[in-house]
């Protein structure tokens, strides 16, 4: 540490330079925190090592400023600045985060069941989006009177969301006994007070690729998806020979039949039907038909390229007559 007396003589010479800043830093960063530190002789260790870390971020924070001014930029600049990496932060901390990878899945509603729940949730994406312009203009009004009639109004859009049944859509697996070697897997699905039914797990024929994102700009794969939840209508427990085709596979972990299902169509309308397009066999033709019909196609071939150079060529000019010279 230097000698207190002799930096503040030195402090009025040393501000007169322009770079003097960049150059002795570390050196007026040791003064400054002699200056500004009082320690007592009964303070710890571990106190007076916190006041020199205290201090230090002080100085540094003192020296970005006078950094910016130099170079011309603001403080707004500065704030836009770390704001970009406080956000490019947070979206690698939520690639990192566990709680929103692995928990996506296919499941296929009825038609009249699914009309239902998309409509619940576009009454939870209104109700959202209302929040979210309320708590606008409380940040924009400060004023006393508007504050009591925005409170007026989140009031009464409370009361209205009190009506709106939430969403909760329970998936619990069982496992059902079809034949003394047989197990079948088997989901029972409930859609709050709105519908309850059982499911069957499909293999899909096509791999899907999942994306998650939190922003709406940035995307990450987060699983490849290869089967999809089949839900029935009630009443039903059996998924209809159009939809999927039975089979038995034995399990190795527990040493059991298991039966499962498998969908001849994928999710989206190309694929549709696209594991008998894929399988489909070629039809035998014998060998005679074929030799037939290649020789027909290949006497049409010849009747069009000679009337094509007929009609290229012409009439046919006589040809000039000479007389011969004695």
């Amino acid at each position: 540490m230097g000698d207190p007396e002799q930096y503040l003589k030195n402090k009025n010479e040393k501000n007169q330079r322009s770079n003097y800043h960049e150059f002795n830093a570390p050196f007026i960063q040791q003064n400054y925190i002699q200056e500004q530190c009082n320690f007592d002789s009964n303070d710890s260790q571990q106190l007076q090592n916190n006041k020199q870390s205290s201090m230090k971020k002080e100085f540094n924070n003192q020296m970005k400023q006078k950094q910016y001014k130099a170079n011309g930029k603001t403080k707004e600049d500065q704030n836009n600045f770390n704001s970009d990496r406080s956000k490019s932060a947070n979206f690698v901390n939520s690639i990192n985060d566990t709680s929103i990878k692995e928990n996506q899945m296919i499941i296929r509603f009825p038609e009249n069941v699914a009309k239902k729940i998309h409509e619940q949730f576009e009454l939870m994406n209104q109700h959202k989006q209302e929040q979210q312009k309320v708590k606008r203009k409380q940040q924009q009004n400060k004023d006393h009177n508007k504050q009591k009639d925005i409170d007026d109004e989140k009031n009464q859009k409370q009361n209205q969301n009190q009506q709106i049944p939430q969403m909760n859509i329970q998936i619990t697996p069982k496992k059902k006994q079809v034949q003394p070697n047989l197990c079948k897997l088997v989901y029972d699905i409930k859609v709050g007070d709105i519908f309850q039914s059982q499911a069957d797990v499909i293999d899909l024929p096509c791999i899907v690729e999942s994306q998650k994102t939190k922003d709406g700009i940035n995307f990450f794969k987060s699983n490849d998806i290869s089967q999809m939840l089949l839900v029935h209508q009630q009443g039903v427990q059996e998924p209809s020979p159009e939809q999927a085709e039975g089979f038995k596979q034995s399990s190795k972990d527990e040493g059991i039949k298991i039966q499962k299902y498998r969908s001849d169509s994928g999710i989206t309308d190309c694929t549709e039907q696209i594991r008998k397009k894929f399988f489909k066999q070629v039809p035998v033709v014998p060998k005679q038909k074929v030799v037939a019909v290649e020789q027909v196609i290949y006497d049409y071939q010849k009747e069009l390229a000679q009337s094509s150079n007929k009609q290229i060529e012409g009439p046919k000019q006589p040809k000039r007559q000479y007389k011969k010279r004695i």
